[in-house]
């Protein structure tokens, strides 16, 4: 099960006036840890993984409509190793191959004009200490990613997942404020776990960045993250716990990420998620509760084992 129930796939600066004609690609490597949740129905618990990242990015940006339009294609290769308690004993697996591919289209629809050249530098020069950018966006992540039906990890996903996404942008001098909000809508997993049906309501998320320029490629940002979601295992969990238990409910959550980046023309984090970091990225995380979970974990008696599930 790759990210069950993950939906955020929301980075800053996404809604960067770009000028139109050009076209950017890049190589970013990222190392990510934390932990995971897993439905009770699974019977794992003190899931943590490590994950190593190699992502390729390409961005096309063009004119629609007398609009600043772009297209983004992200490839990640990932190698992770998860561990954690299965049926209360210790175990551990580990993947690697490639990830779902990601394919964005945004437009602005408010600032950011369509410009390229001379132009699109006296632009910015011009709004420099005072502009606001609303765009809307559409990601589509394809089942590309490694994947096994009879195994409970995995780095793809084997369904299609749907983000229209609103985001809208106020800078005053070096400072931004940006606010994108994105609904996650799942299409099923018709093969999961052992020929089961896995099923997921759509997710929403906010991500509020607020961000200050030092210079152009060095920036810092902090962050704050809300999602509200309704969750539904399908067929898996529907026959294992009785109905009352069946796997819907509601579920809201937030999380604080401060961060540092000197970035070149172009940055991608190509592991969305909760757990995130960059080249080039500081990422301030809570270690004491992860150190303790770990501290936990081996002193746990039962001899390790490895599982393919």
């Amino acid at each position: 099960m790759a990210r069950l129930g993950n939906a955020q796939d929301i980075e800053p600066r996404r809604w960067s006036h770009l000028p139109v004609g050009s076209d950017f690609a890049g190589v970013a490597y990222a190392y990510t840890t934390g932990e995971i949740y897993f439905e009770p129905a699974f019977n794992i618990q003190d899931a943590q993984f490590d994950m190593q990242t190699i992502g390729v990015k390409y961005i096309h940006c063009f004119e629609l409509f007398d609009k600043s339009a772009r297209v983004d294609i992200t490839q990640p290769y990932q190698i992770g190793h998860w561990d954690g308690l299965l049926n209360g004993a210790p175990a551990e697996v580990e993947r690697d191959g490639l990830a779902n591919s990601t394919l964005r289209f945004a437009v602005n629809l408010i600032g950011a004009p369509p410009l390229a050249g001379k132009e699109f530098v006296a632009y910015r020069a011009e709004k420099e200490d005072k502009e606001t950018i609303l765009g809307v966006g559409l990601g589509l992540q394809v089942p590309t990613g490694q994947y096994y039906d009879d195994k409970m990890i995995n780095l793809g996903d084997n369904r299609f997942t749907f983000r229209p996404q609103i985001g809208i942008v106020h800078n005053r001098g070096k400072r931004s404020m940006e606010l994108t909000t994105m609904a996650s809508i799942y299409t099923d997993n018709n093969d999961f776990f052992n020929g089961k049906q896995l099923e997921q309501d759509p997710v929403y998320s906010a991500d509020a960045n607020l961000i200050y320029t030092f210079r152009p490629g060095l920036w810092l940002g902090g962050r704050r993250r809300l999602r509200v979601w309704r969750h539904n295992l399908g067929e898996w969990q529907a026959e294992r716990q009785p109905p009352e238990q069946s796997g819907r409910g509601s579920r809201a959550g937030h999380s604080d990420q401060p961060r540092c980046r000197r970035e070149a023309r172009l940055h991608r984090n190509p592991y969305p998620g909760r757990y995130r970091t960059g080249l080039g990225q500081l990422h301030l995380r809570r270690l004491r509760d992860v150190v303790r979970s770990r501290q936990d974990l081996k002193m746990k008696t039962q001899p390790k084992i490895r599982t393919e599930q």
